[in-house]
């Protein structure tokens, strides 16, 4: 039987010291961070297979090359999403969504001949899955958040002898009967991810557009803020923010979220990758407090780009490869020794209610993944400055953590009582890098 974890917003004072070494964990291996000259506000979407990301900025899009720094304008005013690595899409105001020819914008033509615009797609918002392949074309699905409904197309793009772009259905109304917020359409075309109004949760439905309807298969169980998925769909990232807020609502108490350009340094945004079968979350992103790491997306390889924005107005994207827990460290966890994997979920709640109190993290994986991606020496620093059995043990012991029947990681409290620093300096000494 799967962990469920549920993670409750908590709104809490930042702290106005800076954070303790082991609170930077960053289980990443970065690729690339480029700086820009420019806000990085909405939109954010990385090529599937060569380093560009298109971009919403002040009033205009853009493609920005992350080896080059070259930055290529193009049509539009917002919301620029490529399908593949030769069409991009841009919502044509109240005319429809326009296609355009990636190629001439890289050559430096911004009012490219429109190949094709579906007049009746009125939406924006949009987003685009690769649905099936032929020779020489390619079927995306393209979702559009309209102004009453979750707008639906296939959309044929034909590369030979030329590029065309084609209609391959009617524009459809999908998800009937549900307020769903922040709509995104999986990679594969199959699924939707979206904030599930009614409910007051993220959660993601499979589609069936015979019958034009959303088949709810995941419950996140909180909100998060506009997701992605993996290629694969194993996987989804998104931005929560460390003091509760996901968006700020308007101050004409409508309800209606006040989208602004940039997220304020109150906000606080980090970035974390939600494993759908182990329900594990990970914080992918290591920014500073006064810093927002926000609109995290995935390349075809597994990388994460997502945007960076510094207390001194500096802006950047960083292109990171989520971090793998080496299989050494894993194997603490099959211990026929339950001491041992109870003083491993120890160190993960110890850091969670040092590091990020914001978040009642209760899922034992999750706890685990948070010990074992530390370095030995953050471990035992963390040890050393906050464990105290007579000050910290309620607090370890965790009433919110449930054992269910059915395997997986057992944590239990009987164990934790009985834990001794020597436990958990026997852990951290053992997270050595292979």
């Amino acid at each position: 039987m799967k962990f469920v974890m549920i993670i409750s917003l908590i709104f809490f004072q930042l702290i106005s010291y800076a954070s303790p070494n082991y609170c930077q964990i960053n289980p990443l291996t970065e690729i690339k961070a480029v700086n820009i000259n420019t806000k990085a506000s909405y939109f954010f979407r990385v090529f599937p297979n060569t380093d560009k990301v298109s971009f919403a900025s002040q009033n205009a899009n853009y493609i920005l090359d992350l080896n080059t720094n070259a930055l290529s304008k193009l049509p539009g005013n917002y919301d620029p999403v490529p399908l593949g690595e030769a069409v991009m899409s841009v919502p044509n105001k109240n005319q429809g969504m326009a296609y355009y020819s990636i190629s001439e914008i890289l050559g430096g033509n911004s009012t490219p001949e429109i190949l094709y615009n579906s007049e009746s797609m009125k939406g924006v918002y949009q987003s685009t899955g690769l649905i099936s392949a032929g020779n020489g074309f390619e079927i995306y699905g393209v979702i559009a958040a309209g102004a009453n409904d979750i707008q639906y197309q296939k959309i044929k793009v034909t590369y030979q002898p030329k590029l065309k772009v084609e209609p391959a259905s009617e524009v459809l109304s999908l998800c009937q009967g549900r307020d769903i917020k922040m709509p995104m359409l999986s990679k594969t075309g199959q699924e939707l991810s979206g904030f599930d109004v009614a409910a007051g949760v993220s959660k993601i439905w499979r589609l069936d557009t015979l019958t034009n309807t959303c088949i709810e298969v995941d419950n996140l169980g909180m909100f998060v803020a506009k997701a992605d998925f993996s290629y694969d769909s194993k996987q989804l990232v998104f931005h929560l923010s460390a003091n509760g807020f996901i968006y700020k609502l308007k101050e004409d108490k409508s309800g209606e979220i006040d989208w602004v350009e940039s997220p304020a340094a109150e906000m606080s945004y980090s970035v974390f990758q939600y494993d759908r079968q182990t329900k594990i979350l990970t914080k992918i992103s290591a920014t500073q407090p006064g810093s927002n790491a926000y609109y995290p997306v995935y390349q075809k390889d597994g990388s994460i780009l997502y945007a960076v924005t510094e207390p001194s107005g500096q802006y950047r994207f960083e292109l990171i490869r989520a971090h793998q827990i080496k299989p050494g460290k894993m194997a603490l966890l099959n211990s026929a020794d339950p001491t041992r994997v109870n003083a491993i979920l120890a160190i993960g709640k110890l850091w969670s209610l040092t590091c990020y109190p914001a978040y009642s993290i209760t899922s034992p994986e999750t706890l685990a993944l948070i010990a074992l991606g530390l370095e030995q020496k953050k471990c035992l620093d963390l040890i050393r400055d906050q464990w105290n059995p007579d000050s910290h043990l309620n607090l370890i012991k965790s009433p919110d953590i449930i054992s269910r029947p059915g395997g997986g990681i057992v944590y239990r409290r009987d164990l934790v009582e009985r834990l001794k620093t020597r436990d958990l300096v026997n852990i951290c000494q053992k997270l050595k890098s292979p």
